[in-house]
């Protein structure tokens, strides 16, 4: 896979969604989770059907689970320089609705929330890499 590849994949991710790409010609369909999107169905109809009828083809790479996606955020917070805003994240991190409370305070932290963006693809096109290296697609 290509790097343009692998960074389409990390910001489907981010986006939410799971990518599909086909074993032989590396094609990436990438479609909402059905549970979470329900609603929209319809619209990835034509895709589903295809990865459905054709799904030995595909290799699956989904979303980064709860927990990935937690460490990502702790790891992030090594990073930060500025210590009133590590402080607040670091209570983001340890309330009841940990994500909300971090994207609130990342949205609200000026420059550092490109910072975030950055560094949050960064890991997510590592874990990619990672998944494409378990299925031998790299």
């Amino acid at each position: 896979m290509t790097e343009k590849e692998i960074n389409e994949i990390a910001d489907n991710i981010i986006a939410g969604l799971t990518s599909y790409i086909d074993r032989d010609s590396n094609e990436i369909i990438a479609i909402p989770d059905i549970d979470e999107f329900s609603d929209t169905y319809e619209v990835w109809a034509d895709q589903i059907k295809e990865i459905k009828e054709n799904y030995d083809r595909y290799i699956v790479i989904e979303k980064m689970d709860s927990g990935d996606s937690f460490k990502v955020m702790e790891r992030f917070i090594e990073y930060v320089s500025n210590g009133a805003l590590r402080e607040k994240l670091l209570t983001a991190l340890a309330k009841r609705k940990p994500f909300s409370y971090f994207k609130f305070e990342i949205d609200n932290s000026g420059s550092f929330r490109q910072k975030w963006f950055d560094f949050q693809k960064e890991q997510v096109v590592k874990w990619v890499k990672d998944q494409l290296e378990l299925d031998n697609l790299q």
